[in-house]
């Protein structure tokens, strides 16, 4: 029951990969992350998170959180994997920017059931395949609901997603989300879903 709230965490220049401004990983419960300032800045390197919660960090709330991240690809603004389960991810700013390719503003994976992502103010940045909400392999009972999603393309290459479920996921419900997917050349989505999704719905 720990809160971490009201911190502006900066880090700039950093090299290498898998940095996380905020971590919360193995049986971690019932914690709060609330209105932080987090900006990263990675000069190399790959998979940046912001916050980022795994292995088994469950029934957390992350909200009201501004979270800018800037590196070279696979930048995240909030990243839940790994048995990550009913967490809550509410009233957040976020900025993904990548000068690669997958760059997302929440991104949850490999088996992750009960989220809610909601009231959410979303931007992606990057060459192709950014998203601003990704559900990745074993996703469930999730729901995507009030968001504002922005996801852009800086260059002439294509894949920009609003939102993107890619199974197999089931039982997951997307509403009255507001979606814009600007700029490539072309297989820009507002909502897809990809291979053995079931279940869901869409409002």
């Amino acid at each position: 029951n720990s809160t971490i709230a009201n911190n502006t965490i900066l880090y700039q220049n950093v090299t290498g990969s898998n940095n996380s401004a905020i971590r919360l990983e193995y049986e971690v419960y019932n914690n709060t992350i609330r209105n932080n300032t987090i900006r990263t800045n990675s000069t190399s390197g790959n998979n940046n998170h912001g916050i980022h919660l795994s292995l088994n960090a469950s029934e957390n709330t992350i909200d009201g959180n501004s979270i800018i991240t800037n590196s070279t690809v696979n930048n995240t603004g909030i990243m839940l994997e790994s048995n990550s389960h009913n967490n809550t991810i509410f009233n957040n700013s976020i900025i993904a920017n990548g000068t690669g390719l997958g760059n997302h503003g929440v991104f949850i994976t490999n088996v992750a059931r009960g989220n809610i992502i909601r009231g959410n103010t979303i931007q992606t940045n990057g060459t192709m395949n950014n998203t601003g909400i990704f559900l990745l392999i074993n996703v469930h009972n999730t729901t995507i609901q009030n968001n504002t999603i922005l996801s852009l393309n800086d260059s002439t290459l294509d894949g920009n997603n609003g939102i993107f479920i890619f199974g197999p996921a089931w039982n997951n419900t997307v509403w009255n989300n507001t979606i814009r997917a600007l700029n490539g050349t072309g297989n820009n989505t507002g909502i897809r879903l990809e291979l053995n999704v079931f279940n869901t719905t869409v409002i």
